[in-house]
């Protein structure tokens, strides 16, 4: 039979903010062959889709950027077309439930694409299928915001540990993935200036012998079983795995953050937009602090605590 190797990476966007959502990405591809990560950097080219940083890509190409791959790799994955935000989130995190939040009270039927077109994310999907050929990409997403991410740090002691748990969840859910003979090479962004990342792996994998391979500034690697896991320096502009996680996160959160501008615009005409990081997020809060109280809505909807 033949020998399937996985090959995945993890990354995020909006760990920063105080506003908006933390989203975590994780992006695979399962193929028979030795190096499934080299495979999806040539059929991403071939089918004329930007993949890297997220933030580089969005300040070069715009959401369009972001988009055009996110929504192509998405229809591939999922087996169909993406239409509404509420179809990527079933495929991405299909447990996400953020009716609940005023703002985000109408993203099931958000209607996709928001800034390219429908026809160019069919042809970019028709291009990777082929490219792909029997390869298996999956993509997954946790999305909190932020009640449930100041609920996780409460009981995690901070946002750094929060983090490296959701990143332990993808690690998981990777190495679960059936095959033959299967290596799976998992990379995932540096987190922080964290350089050690074996205590808290051996936390996450109790059961498991986690072997340190090599520990630099630059790349920490270790080996859980199945799983070879590195932690690298600007991985995300890389792995190209890397990079479509990083993409995955930062368009998922930039289409919740179109939902909450244009909701508290609503309610308070001629505020300006924001991005939710801190300086601006705090200009926000102050400028939508009355109108909040007046609907009785907590604090701990919006901001996060960390």
């Amino acid at each position: 039979m033949s020998r399937f190797t996985t090959s995945a990476g993890i990354d995020e966007a909006g760990y920063g903010p105080i506003l908006g959502p933390l989203v975590v990405g994780c992006a695979a591809l399962f193929h028979p062959t030795a190096d499934p990560t080299m495979l999806l950097r040539q059929a991403l080219t071939d089918a004329g889709l930007p993949w890297g940083d997220s933030k580089k890509v969005y300040r070069s190409r715009g959401l369009a950027g972001l988009e055009q791959t996110v929504l192509a790799c998405s229809s591939v994955a999922a087996g169909k077309r993406i239409d509404s935000l509420g179809q990527l989130a079933d495929h991405l995190a299909p447990d996400l439930n953020l009716a609940r939040i005023p703002w985000y009270a109408a993203w099931r039927d958000t209607p996709l694409p928001l800034a390219t077109t429908a026809s160019q994310v069919a042809d970019g999907a028709g291009l990777l299928q082929t490219a792909l050929g029997p390869g298996r990409l999956d993509l997954r997403a946790e999305v909190l915001c932020a009640r449930a991410f100041n609920g996780q740090v409460d009981r995690t002691g901070n946002k750094s540990d929060l983090l490296f748990s959701i990143t332990g969840r993808h690690l998981s859910r990777v190495g679960s993935f059936d095959g033959v003979d299967r290596t799976i090479n998992v990379t995932c962004d540096r987190q922080g200036g964290r350089k050690f990342y074996a205590p808290g792996l051996r936390s996450l994998f109790p059961d498991e012998l986690v072997e340190i391979v090599q520990e630099t500034q630059q790349d920490s690697a270790y080996r859980i079983g199945l799983r070879h896991v590195r932690f690298v320096t600007q991985a995300d502009g890389r792995d190209p795995c890397v990079g479509l996680a990083s993409m995955i996160s930062k368009y998922f959160r930039e289409a919740c953050m179109r939902l909450l501008n244009d909701w508290w615009q609503q309610k308070v005409p001629g505020i300006a937009s924001t991005a939710g990081y801190w300086v601006d997020g705090k200009r926000f809060l102050q400028q939508v602090a009355d109108r909040r109280d007046q609907l009785g809505i907590s604090e701990a909807w919006l901001k996060r605590s960390r």
